[in-house]
């Protein structure tokens, strides 16, 4: 998940206790890392040593708290809140080398998710979610110029959303026109649309991106955050209908070249289940909207956005 990040410096506070590693080398790790981030010229961690609310990078085994336990997968970390406090564990039960599993590297992607980067596609980013990188790329940067909303003329790869006072947002580096397409739908139905994007290339594995919109100053959408990519969830060669009911519920129907289909619904979450033999036989799959429906109100204030490439 993507969020705004925040236009003051973020503090920081390494606790070392249950490392495996010893705290001098656990410091210079994340120092660095923080570093890498800061070299960007778009945000800067700084390091906090006293009680201050602070993005606390701290040790967990196993069961912890109310995040994953560690040990039953490929996670050696992971980043989440508390309250409004973002906060980072590392894998204690788990030999730290300088190797695949090397601390400064995985400090540096943990610390994108600070920031409110989400995973990307791109297998080269830091925030690809096997990278070996150790430092923000240029796809990285991408994610973080949509959150802060800059003001550069838009690029090929961009996506323009615009209302009736003009360019409203421009989404970075989302949308490729050889290998992506994109549509508006309320996958939550909080009577907000969003706006989805999904690869339409072979390698793209049928990938959605969905970006969430709030009410911004001056009537002006403002991104809110993204969720995904969810792989497999679009046909390459087929095509994507969504609609909702006379009953409120929200449907993806999928259709395939050949023949075959599938029909989920769509959670309060935004999630896709699977339907029901009975609510497949009371759903009209002819009465679907193509999904790629270029305008939606992506802050539910009655009036329409819409997208577009340069």
């Amino acid at each position: 998940m993507l969020h705004r990040p925040p236009a003051s410096p973020i503090a920081y506070r390494i606790d070392t206790r249950g490392a495996p590693l010893h705290e001098a080398i656990v410091a210079l790790a994340i120092e660095d890392a923080a570093a890498r981030w800061n070299e960007t010229g778009l945000v800067r961690f700084k390091r906090s040593v006293s009680g201050a609310p602070a993005v606390v990078l701290s040790w967990r085994r196993g069961e912890h708290d109310d995040c994953p336990g560690f040990g039953r997968g490929s996670s050696a970390a992971h980043t989440g809140r508390d309250g409004s406090q973002a906060f980072v564990h590392f894998d204690a039960g788990r030999v730290w080398d300088t190797g695949d599993l090397d601390l400064g590297r995985t400090a540096a992607h943990e610390l994108g998710h600070v920031l409110g980067l989400g995973h990307t596609e791109e297998t080269a980013a830091l925030m690809h979610h096997d990278s070996l990188r150790d430092a923000p790329t240029a796809a990285d940067l991408a994610g973080l110029h949509s959150l802060l909303d800059d003001a550069r003329p838009a690029a090929p790869d961009d996506l323009v959303l615009a209302h009736e006072r003009g360019v409203a947002f421009v989404l970075r580096a989302v949308a490729p026109a050889a290998r992506t397409d994109f549509g508006f739908f309320d996958m939550n139905g909080d009577g907000r649309d969003e706006l989805l994007i999904w690869r339409t290339d072979p390698q793209g594995l049928g990938a959605l991106l969905v970006a969430h919109f709030e009410a911004g100053p001056f009537g002006r959408p403002r991104l809110s955050h993204t969720t995904g990519p969810f792989l497999g969830l679009v046909p390459i060669d087929g095509e994507t209908l969504l609609a909702t009911d006379d009953n409120g519920t929200r449907w993806m129907h999928t259709r395939w070249p050949g023949g075959a289909f599938r029909t989920r619904r769509l959670d309060d979450s935004g999630s896709l289940v699977e339907a029901t033999p009975a609510e497949l036989m009371a759903l009209d799959t002819d009465a679907l909207e193509d999904g790629r429906r270029r305008s939606g109100d992506v802050d539910g204030d009655g009036r329409l956005e819409h997208a577009s490439r340069p």
